[in-house]
């Protein structure tokens, strides 16, 4: 009776396997690779402009206090104007101070009020300071562009 059992069973599972319906799926052919004659030609018509960066435009003119407050500093310390432009520094305190240049372009002098105006005709960094209270202490910078 076991040898029939299993005759059964290897019977059925025969049956059930001639029953699937299910079959592997073919695999899609590659796509051909393009060659330089069939890739598509890109539309000039079409194309993107590239776009100009902006060129940075300064002032030309500038405004700088002198001892604003008592203190011993320029404000603001550095400025930036276009070459051509023109830098005016006001004392702002009680203190005496100057406005001269590092390379001896210019040189307001010693006050105490007042204000003292340069233009700066060429690009450059100038840079100046206070002849009393020094170098280290005093200084500052025009950027011209």
């Amino acid at each position: 009776m076991k040898t029939a059992l299993c005759v059964i069973g290897i019977a059925a599972s025969l049956t059930l396997a001639a029953c699937d319906d299910e079959s592997p799926t073919p695999t899609p052919a590659p796509a051909p690779t393009p060659t330089p004659s069939t890739m598509p030609m890109p539309d000039m018509a079409t194309a993107p402009t590239p776009t100009p960066t902006p060129t940075p435009t300064f002032p030309t003119t500038a405004a700088v206090t002198v001892g604003p407050g008592a203190s011993l500093t320029f404000a603001p310390q550095n400025v930036d104007i276009a070459a051509g432009g023109t830098v005016t520094w006001t004392w702002g305190g009680t203190l005496p101070h100057s406005v001269t240049s590092d390379s001896g372009l210019f040189d307001s002098g010693v006050k105490q009020t007042g204000t003292f105006s340069f233009t700066f005709p060429t690009a450059g960094t100038f840079t100046y300071f206070c002849t009393v209270h020094g170098r280290n202490v005093m200084f500052g910078s025009v950027i011209v562009h």
